[in-house]
C-alpha cells in the first residue's frame, strides 16, 4: 500500500505469510532469547553491588538491547521484501539499523509512540488504547513502511 501496488490484499498478505513464515519464526525466536539472556544478565547485575564494572556492564547489555531492538524492526521487514539466508539477514538488519541510525531512532520512536503516550498521558491512557485497537497499528505500520521503502528503494 505504501508503494501503490496494492493489487489484492488479502491474497497477496496469505501468500507472503506463507512464504516466510518459518525464516520469521526462527529469527525472533533467536531474539527472543537473545532478548531474554539480556534481561536475565541485567537482572542479575542489579543484584550486584553498584560499582563501575556493574555500570559499565549494564551499559553494555543496554546497548546490546538497543541493538536487537534495531534487528528485530530491520529484519522482519527484510524478511518480506528480500529473500536470503535467516544469518544474512540478521547480519544485514544490523548493519541497517546502524548504518541509518538517523531513520533507525525514527522508526524506534514510532514503534514506541504507544507506550509513551500511555506513560505520558495516565489517566487519558484509556484513549490512547482505544485509538490503537481500532486505527493505531495500522497507522503506525504504514508509517514505518514508508521509511522501509525509502531505506530498501538502493537495494531494489
Amino acid at each position: 500500500m505504501a508503494e501503490n501496488r496494492e493489487g489484492y490484499i488479502f491474497r497477496n498478505y496469505f501468500r507472503l505469510f506463507k512464504e516466510n513464515f518459518k525464516q520469521s519464526t526462527i529469527m525472533w525466536i533467536i531474539l527472543l532469547l537473545l532478548a531474554l539472556i539480556i534481561t536475565i544478565d541485567l537482572y542479575i547485575i542489579n543484584s550486584f553491588e553498584k560499582t563501575i564494572v556493574t555500570t559499565a556492564l549494564k551499559g553494555l547489555m543496554l546497548a546490546a538491547a538497543l541493538a536487537i531492538l534495531f534487528v528485530f524492526l530491520y529484519a522482519m521487514a527484510l524478511q518480506s521484501t528480500f529473500e536470503n539466508t535467516i544469518k544474512n539477514t540478521l547480519k544485514n538488519a544490523f548493519l541497517m539499523g546502524i548504518g541509518y541510525f538517523p531513520w533507525t531512532l525514527l522508526i524506534v520512536f514510532i514503534t514506541l509512540l504507544p507506550i509513551i503516550l500511555l506513560v505520558l498521558l495516565g489517566r487519558s491512557a484509556g484513549s490512547v488504547v482505544y485509538v490503537m485497537l481500532f486505527v493505531g497499528f495500522a497507522v503506525l505500520a504504514y508509517l514505518n513502511s514508508y521509511i522501509f521503502n525509502h531505506i530498501f528503494k538502493r537495494y531494489m
